[in-house]
C-alpha cells in the first residue's frame, strides 16, 4: 500500500480545552484566553454539549466566569429545542393527515440517535424532505400552520427564481414562523440520481412524541452527514462530533461507508473526515485495517495507507484535511482565500451539479448583476451580456455603482 503520513495538529489551548469539555474529558482552564475561547464556542455551536459537562463539574466551574455564564444559557437552549420538537410534531401530524410522505433530516431525531437526548445539537432550522410531487401541497400545509415562504432577495421574479435554483442546485424552500425555520427539501442537493421514492423505500420508522415519523435509512443518512460537514469545511465542530459519535455505533463500518460514498464520487470526503478526527486526536478512535485502505494513529501523527487505485483519492483527502485547519480556528466566508482554496479541492460530486449547471455558473449572471440593475424577465438575456462588463467594473472600482 502507498502510505501518507500527516502530523497531529498542535491545537491552541482554548480549542483543546473546548474539545475536551465537549467530550466530557478533564481539561485545563487555567490561563486561557477567554475571549478566544468564547469566539470558538460561538463558532462551533456545541453549547449544549459544553453545558452538560459544565454542570457535571459543579462548583469547580464557578471559578471560571466564562463557564458559569455558559451554564446559565441552558434554559435558553432547552426552550429553543422544545419549540423545534413541538414544531416537528405539529408538521409531522399535519403532513400525515394530508397523506404527504415526509423524511426528517438531522435535527432533534439525529440528536436523539447520537446522544440519547434531543437537545444536544444546536440547530437553527428543521430539515424535512417530501417528494417533488407533494412539494406544492406541503407548502400549502405549512402556510395553513402559519408559516410563510421566504423569498430569495435576488430571485424576485419567476425566471430569476428558476435560474437561481438551477445554478446553485438549491433543492429546498425555506419557511418561517416566529423563531422556527423549516427547510423543505425535495431532494438532497448533492444527489442527482436517487429519487425520493428510492429514499422512502429505504426509510426507517422512529417513535416520536406519541406517534412515529420516518428518517432516511442508514445507507442514505450516513453519507449525507459526512458530505454536509465536508461541504462546509468542518467549520462547526458540531458536525465533526456528530460523525465521531456515529462511528461508535454498533455495526458501523468505515469500509462499507467508503464503498457507498465512492460510488457517489465522494470517497475522498470520507477519508478527509477520518483524518480530521485523528489529527484532532479524538479519544478511543480504532485503527482501520481494510483491504483497500488503512488508518493508524502513532507517534506524532496518523498514517493513511491506500491501494494503488486510491492514491489520487488519498492525496485529495489529505489536501482537504490541510484546508480544514484554518476553518477550525476562525469562521471563513466564501469570499475568503482560505475558503476558496478549500472549495477548489472538493470533489465536484459534493455539489451534485451537471456540466450545464457549472457552465451557467461560470458565464451566466450572478447576484452582482441582479443588484446592479433590475430587469424584467423578458429582458433576462441581457444579464448574460452585462456580466463580463460588470466583472471588469467591479475589479476596477471595487463593486461600487
Amino acid at each position: 500500500m502507498k502510505e501518507l503520513f500527516l502530523e497531529y495538529w498542535d491545537l491552541p489551548r482554548e480549542l483543546e480545552a473546548m474539545l475536551k469539555l465537549a467530550l466530557g474529558q478533564q481539561a485545563d482552564f487555567d490561563g486561557l484566553d477567554w475571549a478566544f475561547f468564547d469566539r470558538l464556542v460561538r463558532q462551533h455551536k456545541i453549547q449544549p454539549l459544553l453545558i452538560r459537562s459544565i454542570r457535571k463539574l459543579g462548583p469547580a466551574a464557578e471559578q471560571y466566569p466564562a463557564l458559569a455564564a455558559l451554564a446559565r444559557e441552558q434554559n435558553r437552549y432547552a426552550a429553543g429545542n422544545m419549540r423545534r420538537l413541538q414544531a416537528l410534531a405539529e408538521v409531522n401530524a399535519a403532513f400525515a393527515r394530508e397523506g404527504i410522505r415526509m423524511l426528517s433530516m438531522k435535527g432533534p431525531l439525529l440528536s436523539m440517535e447520537l446522544y440519547g437526548d434531543p437537545g444536544m445539537r444546536t440547530s437553527k432550522d428543521l430539515d424535512l424532505m417530501v417528494s417533488p410531487e407533494d412539494l406544492s401541497r406541503a407548502g400549502e400545509v405549512l402556510k395553513g400552520l402559519g408559516y410563510e415562504l421566504e423569498p430569495h432577495p435576488y430571485a424576485t421574479t419567476p425566471l430569476r427564481h428558476k435560474y437561481y435554483n438551477l445554478i446553485e442546485n438549491e433543492k429546498h424552500e425555506v419557511y418561517f414562523r416566529d423563531e422556527i425555520c423549516i427547510e423543505l427539501h425535495w431532494q438532497h442537493d448533492y444527489q442527482t440520481e436517487q429519487s425520493f421514492d428510492d429514499l422512502w423505500e429505504r426509510r426507517e420508522e422512529r417513535p416520536f412524541m406519541g406517534g412515529k415519523t420516518a428518517v432516511m435509512g442508514a445507507d442514505d443518512r450516513y453519507p449525507a452527514l459526512f458530505i454536509h460537514a465536508a461541504e462546509h469545511g468542518f467549520m462547526r465542530l458540531r458536525w465533526l462530533l456528530d460523525l465521531y459519535e456515529l462511528q461508535k455505533k454498533p455495526g458501523f463500518s468505515w469500509e462499507r461507508l467508503f464503498g457507498l460514498m465512492e460510488q457517489q464520487g465522494v470517497g475522498a470526503v470520507l477519508l478527509e473526515s477520518m483524518l480530521v478526527m485523528y489529527r484532532l486526536r479524538l479519544p478511543n478512535l480504532k485503527d482501520v485495517d481494510g483491504d483497500r485502505f488503512s488508518l493508524t494513529g502513532g507517534e506524532g501523527g496518523v498514517a493513511l495507507g491506500v491501494a494503488p487505485e486510491l492514491e489520487k483519492t488519498a492525496k485529495q483527502a489529505a489536501d482537504l484535511c490541510d484546508g480544514v485547519w484554518p476553518m477550525l480556528l476562525q469562521e471563513r466566508r466564501p469570499t475568503d482565500p482560505e475558503w476558496k482554496a478549500y472549495d477548489r479541492l472538493l470533489p465536484r460530486a459534493v455539489y451534485g451539479k451537471t456540466p450545464i449547471q457549472w457552465v451557467l455558473a461560470a458565464v451566466g449572471p450572478t447576484v452582482y448583476e441582479f443588484e446592479l440593475i433590475d430587469l424584467p424577465d423578458w429582458l433576462f438575456w441581457l444579464y448574460f451580456i452585462i456580466r463580463p462588463f460588470n466583472w471588469v467594473r467591479r475589479k476596477l472600482f471595487g463593486g461600487k455603482k
